[in-house]
């Protein structure tokens, strides 16, 4: 197994019960392989599933690690979970203008994810407007 959009693919398909049952622990095991590639998708899709406790433990600083991981690698969906821990102040110390940051990456980026690009620009007017 060392494709990997493939091995991403088969955890997707585990964590949404696509063609297959769902199982979480096992859309874990694969996102986790497609992190240890190298893969920021992967790196964030552990996240999420370390976030909501899909398949794992529910570990917020984990899941904050591999946020950032995929973020630093240009992923927007990271981006944008980084930006969405600072504005809680999950497991960092709230702050809102560092938030601002993330959302804004997560909107420029040149990563094709309109979806998660719509989301970042629209936490980042918020906040430039209303300053939460």
């Amino acid at each position: 197994m060392g494709d990997i959009d493939g091995t991403i693919n088969v955890g997707y398909c585990y964590h949404y019960g696509i063609g297959i049952d769902k199982d979480g622990h096992e859309a874990f095991i694969y996102y986790q392989k497609a992190a240890e590639m190298g893969d920021a998708v992967g790196m964030c899709n552990v996240g999420v599933c370390y976030e909501d406790g899909t398949g794992v433990e529910k570990d917020e600083k984990k899941a904050f690690e591999y946020f950032k991981k995929s973020a630093e690698m240009g992923h927007a969906s990271g981006m944008y979970y980084v930006g969405e821990f600072y504005r809680k102040g999950i497991v960092v110390e709230k702050n809102i203008d560092i938030a601002f940051e993330w959302y804004l990456k997560s909107a420029i980026t040149e990563q094709d994810n309109t979806t998660t690009k719509k989301k970042g620009f629209f936490r980042w007017i918020h906040l430039k407007i209303l300053k939460r």
